[in-house]
């Protein structure tokens, strides 16, 4: 069952994990993924800053090992390195409808989990959003795991998940790194109308 420790909506379909065929825009990512792992793999080569490093200590606490955000939006707010090095990546993320940007908990990053390192098991802050994952390096080594049930990354395959529901992420892999495109999007029950209030509600929250 989801255990959102911010805010919980009341009314919004609960589930662990979403069936992609929900969302049109999937298609467009699964599509472009070769591209976005082509702007991925050149960003990594000159972008050496970890925006891992300005999350907050909790999140530090749930790593062990080495875990690297490129991000596109970090706290709602969009990141201009990004959109420089990955305009394609940028302009495709831009395409999705009810991508999550402005609310202080809402992220878009390139991220890498490496070798030998995990998440332990968390919830996330709020039932109003999903999380999704196009999976760009995917060892077999490497699994997600949400509501005790786990689940194989494979390259250039969605995986929309409820992160209010306690989930973990590992690379047991000894070589190789796991990398996502990691986004959140509006749960796909609310209106227009209950967006807005929730933008103009939650967003100093």
């Amino acid at each position: 069952r989801p255990f959102p420790y911010m805010f919980f909506f009341p009314g919004l379909r609960s589930s662990s994990v979403f069936s992609t065929s929900e969302f049109p825009w999937v298609e467009l990512l699964q599509n472009h993924k070769d591209l976005i792992k082509s702007e991925y793999k050149k960003a990594q080569e000159v972008y050496k800053v970890n925006d891992f490093t300005e999350a907050d200590e909790k999140e530090h606490k749930l790593s062990h090992g080495k875990l690297n955000w490129f991000s596109y939006i970090k706290n709602g707010k969009e990141r201009k390195e990004f959109k420089q090095l990955c305009p394609k990546t940028s302009k495709i993320l831009s395409q999705i409808d009810g991508l999550m940007t402005e609310l202080p908990f809402s992220n878009a990053c390139f991220s890498t989990l490496h070798p030998e390192s995990a998440i332990i098991k968390h919830t996330g802050p709020v039932n109003i959003k999903l999380r999704c994952h196009l999976p760009l390096d995917a060892p077999e080594d490497a699994f997600l795991r949400i509501g005790g049930v786990p689940h194989q990354w494979e390259e250039g395959r969605m995986i929309i998940f409820d992160e209010t529901y306690e989930h973990e992420e590992a690379n047991f892999d000894s070589n190789k790194e796991r990398s996502v495109l990691s986004f959140d999007i509006w749960h796909p029950d609310l209106v227009d109308e209950e967006k807005e209030a929730l933008l103009n509600s939650l967003k100093k929250a």
